[in-house]
């Protein structure tokens, strides 16, 4: 039979006790055609005017998934959404007045402009704790021509950017204009044309001047090839990204086509072209020939026709990255 023996004991003190921290890296890359096709983008029709024609559906925002998001294995990647800034030039210009319930009034050419302006006080709610702040490129800057008045919100999803977003690892590639070819007679009747000037932008210096905002860490956007130009900023905690659309776009490019509106049917160019009603026809001979992407875009788009644009010419259609981290 065998026999016990006594154990002996051991006082375990903080010197014992060792801490050691792994972190996971995880490398994300989106490709070119997940943003601009169409299956891997998801509306959500939520806005519906009434009234003329058809009415105009919209959605707040699009998500963009890793493939055809109607499949059960799709994975959302990121959500896609425009903003403006109350204060702004393109906010305070077509804005008219208020009525008794104070809500902001605007002009008959807009379109989603409440909406548009909403999105921008949340996102700011959220990342610098103020709605009624303004996002700026670079943070800290004092001078107004870098206040983010035309934001392009771009919004990770957990699944992708888990704990935060790594330091200088952020980089997009974007098409900076979409040129069409202009014979300074009619405008091509089509939003989405060709686009040049492919452009890369990351946080590329982002770890010399780290600054902690109430959405967490921040870092500037900058063009990779002149670190000088900052076009935005980054929430590396929250996963997301503010871009100025003035910047990384041509604001003041040109712009025609058809877009969805609170119109009735009519005539349009020299040649009268006639479009159906629920509709408008942005830079025609014989109204805003001149109309640009911001501010005429900007207000007169609904937020699905621009977010459409930016998707499927801003980035180009293939295989390549279009942004990683």
């Amino acid at each position: 039979m065998a026999q016990l023996t006594g154990g002996s004991f051991k006082r375990i003190n903080a010197s014992d006790i060792k801490t050691r921290r792994t972190g996971l890296q995880q490398l994300v890359d989106v490709i070119q055609e997940d943003v601009s096709g169409s299956a891997t983008r998801r509306t959500y029709q939520v806005f519906v005017t009434g009234g003329v024609g058809p009415g105009v559906t919209s959605s707040l925002y699009q998500t963009v998934f890793d493939q055809d998001h109607t499949l059960q294995t799709a994975n959302p990647l990121f959500d896609m959404t425009v903003g403006i800034s109350e204060t702004s030039a393109t906010g305070s210009d077509s804005y008219v007045s208020t009525d008794s319930a104070n809500k902001l009034l605007f002009t008959s050419q807009s379109l989603m402009m409440r909406e548009k302006i909403d999105i921008y006080k949340q996102h700011a709610s959220i990342l610098l704790g103020n709605t009624s702040e303004r996002f700026i490129a670079p943070h800290g800057s004092t001078s107004d021509s870098d206040k983010i008045d035309n934001a392009l919100f771009i919004n990770f999803k957990r699944l992708f950017s888990r704990d935060g977003i790594k330091r200088e690892t952020f980089a997009i590639k974007m098409n900076r204009s979409a040129s069409i070819a202009d014979d300074g007679l009619i405008p091509v009747a089509n939003i989405h044309t060709t686009a040049t000037g492919s452009t890369i932008f990351s946080d590329i210096g982002a770890a010399s001047t780290q600054t902690v905002l109430f959405g967490g860490p921040i870092g500037n956007v900058v063009d990779a090839g002149n670190t000088s130009e900052t076009v935005g900023v980054i929430f590396y905690e929250k996963g997301a990204v503010v871009l100025d659309m003035a910047k990384v776009f041509s604001g003041s490019q040109k712009m025609s086509g058809t877009i969805p509106a609170m119109s009735n049917q009519g005539s349009y160019g020299m040649v009268s072209d006639t479009i159906a009603a629920g509709g408008t026809i942005l830079g025609n001979s014989q109204g805003n020939y001149n109309a640009k992407f911001i501010p005429d875009f900007m207000v007169s788009g609904s937020i699905d026709a621009i977010v459409d644009h930016i998707a499927s010419t801003r980035f180009q259609s293939g295989t390549l990255t279009a942004m990683t981290f």
